[in-house]
């Protein structure tokens, strides 16, 4: 997550927030079992249409599979769900979609496969990156 925080290139006014939240051994086993066996199913079925990837696939599946490993009982290992937002300053229009553009890519770089824009809900983007606002949920 380096690179979301340092790795905009040009650099321009940022800000990376952090929301985590536990979550129960038992439930965090039976989310990574699901993602599992969807990315079994997934595999087989690229697989069975030889399909060629460029390895992003396979990544994310085998985290699938590391997961369950990690969450195995007795391994004292809880699961989380999270959350991170960013926000960014610019001057122009212009400059606002190459940055937007540049979030992007650079999140994909980081394993991150979508992000929500809320460019459209400026109530929960602003209460999303002030510092008492973290904890809020709506």
């Amino acid at each position: 997550m380096r690179q979301l925080v340092s790795g905009i290139v040009p650099a321009v006014i940022h800000s990376v927030s952090w929301v985590n939240e536990v979550v129960d051994a038992k439930e965090a086993r039976a989310q990574a079992m699901s993602d599992r066996t969807s990315d079994k199913a997934k595999r087989h079925s690229d697989a069975s249409k030889a399909k060629i990837s460029d390895g992003t696939e396979q990544v994310m599946s085998n985290s699938s599979d590391q997961r369950a490993v990690d969450l195995m009982p007795g391994s004292g290992h809880h699961g989380v769900k999270w959350g991170a937002y960013v926000s960014f300053t610019v001057d122009s229009e212009e400059e606002l979609l190459r940055v937007s553009t540049q979030i992007e890519s650079v999140a994909t770089d980081c394993g991150i496969d979508r992000l929500y824009w809320l460019d459209h809900r400026h109530d929960m983007a602003l209460m999303a990156v002030l510092p008492m606002g973290r904890g809020i949920r709506t």
